[in-house]
């Protein structure tokens, strides 16, 4: 319906004011929005040039050496024999990384006693220990109970108690896991700290504060190293900030994806190329990463705060066996390394706050220090929510004094209609997109037909978007434009929707920016900014080009789309290169596809604001002529990346495979579980993969996962996110001995008390050559030796589900669980009977008295030589054991496509009546 809500025409505009034309006027904007948004993603990849020597030009200044820290990473991910290195906890290999790390730090020692006397000392420890915490991820808890876990721990000060006094701890972990050598995640953080250390201690500045670097053992397996030290080390208590190393991906600027504490944003500011918002902060305390670090245990057991930050580009290597030196890019390890030193020198001088109060630095939360930066780190900004309160209520009150200046009041039906219009073409493109990421994953069954490049989600999902805007647009201008109406006519109607779309700019992003500041939204920023890029924009086009008119001058585009693409453009290729990899191992139930349309069309929008007014510019028809062009471009987009030959992943962005080979040596059945870790479809590849492999060809099962499922618990609570097929395969030949024998669970010190209906027993696993342990079980249980008390259903007498991983170091074959069980009378009673006949007291056999009066326990172990391909290198020597999941992934893996990166886990299960 068209209809013309005021009678009254507009005021044309002057002749000879729109001289260019819709090709004309795009020939000089396209150009130039490309080269703004080519610059923006240049700056934001540059990366330093990174260099070979350890000392400055004048032979006296320490620097860091890139050549020195790749070598680091080399001799720790690499054998000599050039076979992946994977340093696993519980292995050998873990025992080699710990004396290298400790060598490394002595040296260092060394070289600062003889050529710098006592300006500066280092302190190093090599910290072995014992304890258990609790592991909540993602609403799933498990126990950790780790044995032996070893940190590394050097300390670097001046020497006296007042400079121990104070430390900021610097923290990465040796260890890597189960599938990749993990040559950035996180060696990356360990070269970057033992150079930070050379540099630190050959530089003739004396410290003011202490810096402890934790080079921890234990982080793969569900942050036990770094629970260990905050919790138990000595020096722990001197700890008052944290700044955590961490690799998801081999390259790129590191970003900082939480901040916690004002002094340490302060800190950022003061390094070369800061990389870091308080979105980023939003977004991962949100849990829409499916991540976690040792950040948390620092947080939650020291009450430290500090800085969280990562290599994030090209992490669709991360936890695969490519994680390997030569794709780390050069020039990254540089970047983070010299954002560290400035952060540790700032750190450690007068000029901080750090230390002055004797306790850690304070929690601020996301909305109290609003933070962003830009240009590659050129730019770095930093305030306080007061001041954010002041400046939003600044700009809030000039845009709306503006506002109310250039709005045509005889028109403002035009102006309301242009209001309405942003938040309508922003919906709009919102639903669009979305629409498009249904129809080619759930229509097309083509789910992340965009993962092979982070630029392919731009390309499928920005016209659809785009459309969504326009198409909104023509339908609100539909109710202010006069029906067939002169040329003259609408030529000045089109003028003043332009105008009065910019206007709506202003209005709606001021309007989000306060609503968002009052909801607590650090993020805001990003309205404030879109705000006033728009506010800027009308004040030189109504002031300056345009004086006196209600129309948009083509000049003020530029003006308008300077900053947003110099700043979104940058932030969309810095979300994209986190969240399209991320996508690959995000489980099978995430949304990815509309994650992903969700943020190219929120950033985009931010990015190019004035697209809105110049839908506009040329008339309803041209209006119309984009939306039919837009939309044969989105039927393009989407046939081409739905068409059959549209390959999802490829080598170097590989589909990934989780396969557990299960002997259950209770059943003595062999099973292979295949789980996969994203939304594609798996099925057939597992069918082709494992036909003739099966039990009498038995098809694969799709089974679904559960705290209950007892076949997935060593990898519990992760499993519990994983789309798992189950086949069965054949019996294990009869020559096979199995050497897990001694692989048990056995109740000891078994009390029975009844006046309390208690049962009181040590459950004890031995599990001599197997790493990561995990028992299950399900009972009510009363009291247990661990820190917390055990959760209790309401219901008397209900059993619950309980998960205890065992991480231990190398050697360790032996975990015990303490426990006191409540029970109810029927199951006091069968547990009486069971122990009589226990001590020869009875003579007859009940499964009834079995069931109630004993505890069931689930348990399973990692054979730490049955990893593929971790274990590679142990099957290629001469004598080497026969290992049947080894024997059977070779077949399994040649029939699988080079785009897949598959896992092995050889597992030992078992049911213990106890």
């Amino acid at each position: 319906m068209s209809k013309a809500v005021s009678t009254k025409a507009p005021k044309a505009a002057p002749a000879g004011s729109r001289q260019w034309g819709f090709v004309a006027s795009a020939a000089v904007l396209v150009p130039f929005l490309l080269a703004t948004g080519f610059l923006s993603a240049h700056l934001h990849y540059t990366l330093p040039t990174p260099g070979s020597a350890s000392y400055a030009p004048d032979g006296v200044t320490p620097i860091f050496n890139e050549a020195t820290a790749m070598q680091i990473i080399q001799d720790l991910a690499v054998h000599p024999n050039g076979s992946p290195r994977y340093r696993i906890v519980g292995t050998e290999e873990m025992v080699e990384t710990d004396r290298y790390v400790l060598n490394a730090a002595e040296k260092i020692k060394e070289d600062v006693v003889l050529n710098m006397g006592d300006l500066h000392q280092i302190e190093i420890w090599h910290q072995v220990g014992t304890g258990t915490h609790l592991f909540d991820f993602m609403g799933k808890k498990v126990w950790k109970q780790y044995t032996n876990i070893t940190n590394v721990v050097v300390r670097l000060s001046n020497g006296t108690p007042e400079g121990k006094a104070n430390a900021v701890l610097v923290n990465a972990h040796t260890d890597s896991t189960l599938p990749s050598p993990g040559a950035a995640d996180d060696l990356v953080g360990v070269a970057t700290m033992l150079e930070a250390l050379r540099v630190m201690a050959m530089t003739n500045k004396r410290l003011t504060n202490s810096v402890v670097f934790l080079f921890n053992g234990a982080e793969e397996s569900l942050q036990d190293a770094s629970h260990l030290f905050i919790t138990q080390h000595s020096i722990r208590d001197t700890i008052r900030s944290v700044i955590n190393l961490e690799a998801c991906g081999v390259g790129g600027p590191e970003i900082v994806f939480q901040a916690t504490s004002t002094e340490m944003i302060h800190a950022l500011a003061k390094t070369p190329r800061p990389y870091g918002t308080v979105l980023a902060t939003e977004v991962f305390s949100s849990g829409l990463i499916m991540s976690d670090t040792d950040f948390r245990q620092f947080a939650q057991y020291g009450n430290l705060t500090g800085l969280d930050m990562a290599l994030v580009q090209n992490s669709y290597l991360y936890h695969t066996r490519l994680d390997l030196p030569e794709y780390i890019e050069p020039g990254a390890l540089t970047h983070m390394a010299e954002n560290t030193l400035a952060l540790l020198t700032y750190l450690t001088s007068n000029e901080t706050t750090l230390g002055k109060s004797g306790k850690p630095l304070p929690l601020a939360a996301p909305s109290e220090t609003i933070f962003f930066s830009g240009l590659g780190g050129h730019l770095f900004v930093v305030y306080s929510r007061m001041q954010a309160t002041a400046a939003y209520s600044i700009l809030s009150a000039l845009a709306a004094i503006v506002a109310t200046d250039r709005i045509d009041w005889s028109r403002k039906n035009v102006y309301f209609a242009g209001i309405l219009g942003v938040t309508a073409s922003f919906l709009g493109a919102l639903i669009a997109a979305n629409l498009a990421a249904a129809t080619t994953g759930l229509v097309m069954n083509k789910s992340l037909a965009w993962f092979r490049h982070e630029a392919f989600a731009v390309i499928l999902y920005a016209p659809p978007a785009f459309l969504g805007a326009i198409l909104s647009q023509r339908v609100i201008s539909n109710f202010v434009r006069t029906p067939f109406a002169s040329a003259q006519l609408e030529e000045a109607e089109s003028a003043l929707l332009e105008h009065a779309n910019l206007v709506g700019m202003v209005v709606h992003c001021s309007a989000a920016t306060l609503i968002g500041h009052a909801s607590g939204l650090g993020s805001s920023y990003l309205f404030a900014l879109s705000g006033g890029a728009a506010l800027l924009t009308l004040v030189v086009n109504d002031y300056l080009l345009k004086r006196g008119e209600r129309s948009v001058h083509l000049g003020a585009y530029f003006v308008g789309q300077l900053s947003p693409l110099l700043l979104g453009v940058e932030g969309l290729v810095g979300l994209l290169d986190l969240f399209v990899p991320l996508t690959g191992r995000m489980g099978a139930d995430a949304p990815a596809d509309f994650i992903v349309a969700t943020l190219n069309t929120g950033i985009g929008f931010l990015a190019v604001p004035m697209i809105l007014p110049f839908v506009h510019r040329f008339g309803a028809a041209q209006t119309s002529r984009m939306a039919l062009v837009l939309t044969f471009v989105t039927a393009g987009t989407m046939g081409w990346f739905t068409r059959p030959s549209q390959a999802v992943f490829d080598k170097e962005h590989p589909k990934r495979l989780l396969v557990l080979h299960m002997v259950n040596q209770t059943s003595s059945d062999v099973h292979l579980h295949i789980a996969s870790i994203d939304g594609t479809p798996s099925y057939d590849l597992i069918v082709d993969a494992t036909r003739t492999l099966s039990a009498s060809n038995a098809v694969p099962e799709k089974i679904e996962t559960s705290d209950s499922n007892p076949d997935w618990i060593v990898l519990f609570p992760v499993s519990d996110f994983l789309t798992n097929f189950k086949v069965p395969l054949p019996a294990l030949p009869s020559s096979y001995v199995s050497p897990w024998e001694e692989f048990q669970v056995v109740a000891e010190k078994s009390v029975l008390n009844s006046v309390k209906l208690t049962r009181t027993l040590d459950v004890v696993m031995l599990y001599p050559g197997l790493i990561w342990p995990v028992i299950a079980f399900n009972a009510d249980v009363l009291d247990w030796n661990l820190p917390a008390a055990a959760p209790r259903d309401e219901i008397a007498g209900k059993h619950l589900r309980h998960h205890i991983k065992s991480i231990s170091g190398f050697g360790v074959d032996r975990f015990v669980l303490h426990v006191v069980l409540q029970l109810t009378q029927p199951e006091f009673d069968a547990a009486v009977r069971q122990d009589q006949r226990a001590k020869g007291q009875r003579a007859d056999e009940s499964d009834e008295d079995r069931r109630l009066g004993s505890l069931r326990v689930d348990y399973s172990g990692l054979d730490r030589e049955g990893m593929y391909p971790a274990s590679s290198h142990h099957q290629d020597v001469a004598g080497a054991p026969f290992k049947p999941g080894m024997t059977f992934f070779k077949a399994f893996e040649e029939r699988l496509p080079d785009y897949v990166d598959s896992m092995l886990l050889s597992a030992v299960s078992g049911v213990a009546i106890i």
